[in-house]
């Protein structure tokens, strides 16, 4: 991990001194360090790049281990807040002259919104009772987490090819298919079931108050307690936790949350309850419709969880924060269709 960070803090110094700032960060979410799609050699970077209207845009992206428990998304939301942080000490971003934003899919998410509240937490005071309660969480997601995916795994191993025929027979719709084949591929993949039952809430009181310090060592003191460091936060299919990954409005100007109702996987068989968040002035809970392909009657169809990575939403993403600010009345639904900018009602 110490290497990746040099690495990653090696290109932000080289694209300081080249006067350009880095003002997108992608983040990829649980098993999904093979795909492709926050890479610059993407389909979703490349049209982001393209289509963005604010041009010059430059995008940095962030790797982590995408393994199924809290521990994993602390460290590569410990690696997210570093690198905020060090964009706005050392970049224009912290003058105002440019923005930055956030765009994580699936548990990228919660690394983004975990990272922006471990910024607030550096920043201000966090009291004992929220230490204790965010910990808890992160302890139980984590158990919870390494015994569903142990068991899908096993099952996934010894029953892939029954499945697969059984989701052909029964003619279940496609996105159903393709959820399903992506969830199989993944839980029979290399990533490392991390074991979780040797921690205690202790464990994660210490990582997170060694993160913080290391957090206010960096900053010395050169952030205003009530600065957004944070313009938009753009989170696709995130599972939704209030107390381990809530969003954090202290740190971030607007978030919106892109959800779909076809989606069987942002809800990690329950575990997550819900699929958006509580209302807030900030936030935005936007059901996603996709157009449809041009062999079915249908006026839209609901994406799957990896159909966010589809290069149309990388094109119309950043369009949506000046369309809702347009828009006359209060928006839930956005609509993607290739080569068109989003709809919003």
């Amino acid at each position: 991990m110490k290497q990746t960070f040099k690495f990653i803090s090696l290109l932000l110094l080289l694209i300081i001194q080249q006067g350009g700032q880095a003002k997108v960060i992608l983040v990829h979410g649980t098993y999904s360090t093979t795909k492709d799609w926050f890479l610059p050699e993407g389909g979703f970077c490349k049209k982001l790049l393209e289509k963005n209207p604010t041009k010059n845009e430059q995008v940095i992206y962030i790797k982590w281990d995408g393994a199924p428990n809290s521990l994993s998304r602390l460290e590569g939301s410990e690696k997210l807040a570093h690198i905020i942080l060090k964009l706005h000490t050392q970049s224009t971003i912290k003058t105002g002259k440019e923005t930055l934003s956030l765009i994580g899919h699936s548990h990228g998410g919660s690394v983004i919104n975990l990272a922006c509240n471990l910024l607030e937490f550096a920043r201000s005071e966090i009291t004992e009772n929220t230490m204790q309660e965010l910990c808890e969480e992160l302890l139980i997601l984590s158990l919870i987490e390494y015994d569903l995916a142990s068991v899908a795994r096993a099952i996934s191993e010894k029953y892939k090819s029954s499945l697969n025929l059984l989701t052909k027979k029964l003619k279940l719709k496609k996105g159903f298919i393709k959820n399903h084949t992506d969830l199989i591929n993944a839980l029979v993949s290399q990533v490392v079931l991390h074991k979780p039952h040797q921690e205690t809430v202790d464990t994660y009181k210490i990582k997170i108050k060694s993160i913080i310090e290391s957090l206010q060592k960096q900053a010395v003191g050169k952030l205003a307690k009530d600065k957004k460091l944070v313009e938009n936060v753009f989170l696709m299919a995130t599972p939704i936790n209030m107390v381990a990954y809530a969003p954090c409005p202290e740190i971030v100007k607007k978030t919106f949350l892109f959800y779909s109702r076809a989606d069987i996987i942002q809800n990690a068989l329950g575990l997550y309850k819900n699929r958006t968040y509580p209302k807030n002035q900030q936030l935005w809970n936007l059901q996603t419709l996709v157009a449809p392909s041009p062999s079915t009657q249908k006026k839209y169809h609901r994406p799957s969880h990896n159909d966010f990575f589809e290069p149309f939403f990388g094109a119309g993403m950043m369009s949506i924060p000046e369309l809702v600010k347009n828009s006359k009345k209060h928006v839930s639904v956005v609509f993607f269709e290739d080569g068109s900018t989003p709809e919003l009602f």
